[in-house]
Order: C-alpha cells, then sequence, then structure tokens
C-alpha cells in the first residue's frame, strides 16, 4: 500500500521506512537522549521478549500522547474544504482509537513492559493543524505498528510463545482498523485496499529505528509527554480492553 501512495501524496514510502530502520534491539531509556541513544547501542543485539514489549510500549504510549494532543486541539484543525475544526465524528472515533492504544499501553506494562520514552517530540507542526497532515501521519505510524506486530509475532512463534502471538495479532487487527479510518477520512475510495500486509521489519527494533528517524523519538520538534493525556483517555463504548 505504502510503495503506491506515499508517492501519490507525498506519504511514508515502505523504501522510507525500510532505509530508516536499522537498530535489532533496544534497551531501556526513560528520556528521549537515553532513547536515541539505546537504539544506537543495541543495533548489534538479537531481541528478546523485554525488548519486544518495551518497543511496543513506547510505540503505544506515542500514539496515547499524539492522538491526544490532537483531540486536545480539534478546534484549530483546517479541513480540506478549509473548514475549521474536526468533525464531531472524527473526535469520537480519535478518541476510541486513543482508547484503543491506552488498553494496549496497560497490558503491555501491566506485562512487564518498560517503555523507552514517554516524552515525544512532534516533527512537523502541521501535523496540529491541517487535518490532511494529521491523517497521512496517522497512516504512516499504523503501517509502522503493523509491520512492527507481525514482526513480534513470527518472533514470538520462534520462541514458541503461542499466547504471546495471539495477543501480537490482536493487536495488530486494531492497527489496521486505525489505518483504514484514516485512510477514509483521507478520502482514499479504498480504505482496506490489501490482501496481505507487507513485510516492512524484520525484527521489531526496526520499527523504533524508523521513530527515531521520523523524528518522534528525541526529534527537534515540539514536545508533548504522554502524562498529560494519559489520565484523560475517554472509553466510552469501546470493548475488549484486555485480550482474551
Amino acid at each position: 500500500m505504502l510503495e503506491h501512495t506515499e508517492s501519490a501524496r507525498g506519504r511514508l514510502s515502505r523504501r522510507d521506512l525500510i532505509k530508516m530502520a536499522g537498530a535489532t534491539g533496544l534497551g531501556l531509556a526513560l528520556t528521549q537522549g537515553a532513547a536515541v541513544r539505546g537504539i544506537a547501542e543495541a543495533a548489534m543485539q538479537s531481541e528478546d521478549i523485554e525488548t519486544i514489549i518495551n518497543i511496543a510500549a513506547t510505540a503505544e504510549a506515542l500514539a496515547v500522547t499524539l492522538t491526544g494532543a490532537v483531540i486536545r486541539g480539534a478546534a484549530v484543525y483546517t479541513n480540506a474544504d478549509g473548514s475549521k475544526g474536526l468533525p464531531p465524528i472524527v473526535v469520537t472515533v480519535l478518541k476510541a482509537y486513543q482508547a484503543s492504544e491506552q488498553a494496549h499501553f496497560a497490558f503491555l506494562t501491566k506485562a512487564g513492559a518498560k517503555p523507552l520514552a514517554l516524552t515525544f517530540s512532534v516533527p512537523d507542526p502541521k501535523i496540529a493543524t491541517d487535518t490532511d497532515a494529521m491523517y497521512r501521519t496517522l497512516e504512516s505510524l499504523e503501517t509502522a505498528f503493523i509491520a512492527a506486530y507481525m514482526s513480534a509475532a513470527r518472533e514470538f512463534a520462534e520462541m514458541q510463545k503461542p499466547d504471546l502471538v495471539k495477543v501480537a495479532l490482536q493487536i495488530g487487527g486494531v492497527e489496521c482498523e486505525h489505518r483504514a479510518l484514516a485512510r477514509l477520512f483521507l478520502r482514499d475510495p479504498l480504505p482496506h485496499n490489501l490482501a496481505f500486509e507487507q513485510k516492512l521489519f524484520t525484527q521489531v527494533g526496526e520499527a523504533a529505528a524508523a521513530l527515531q528517524k521520523l523524528g518522534f523519538i528525541g526529534g527537534a520538534g515540539t514536545p508533548v509527554r504522554y502524562a498529560d493525556f494519559a489520565g484523560s483517555v475517554d472509553t466510552a463504548g469501546v470493548t475488549q480492553l484486555t485480550p482474551t
């Protein structure tokens, strides 16, 4: 999907993601600078369960934070038709989106995951004001998250951890729904346009390296903190908040 949609609208391409991906594992780091150092230092490490869930928790925290910032700033957005403010249906969808990402984060941290960073950067100021820029960002991030969970599922299978494979697929399936919604809001004629997901990463750490290269971890953009949004997550209408 990314190969042709990115070239048409300037989104992150599969080739860009792979080019950005370099690390194969990450150590625990709680600041942006430490997270960046952890990515670089872990380039030669193999991944274990702790590494995988730490990276996953970081991605989920990023998703909660970015969607929280979008929801909080909904009134300032400019829509494609020139109108101001995100439509109410979009805000409702984003709240459900955020709730599911927070549920993922809660499950992972309860299982022992320690996020590599809880403060992130917004690399492009348009993400906070322009609806299409925001939707494109969500689409690209979700594509990376989906690919990361695909890699996690494979790695868990190789470790003979079927319960973890199941959870990776449960989370990855929801991320696919999120991407489809972003494509729908972007007016794509085929929000679901793939028969099979593409393999973008060999290991989950490569997804974290991509987030770093994109400027969401340790970047120079506007800082946003998970703690500023985690307490206001609205789970209304969202069910299956834990895996079964």
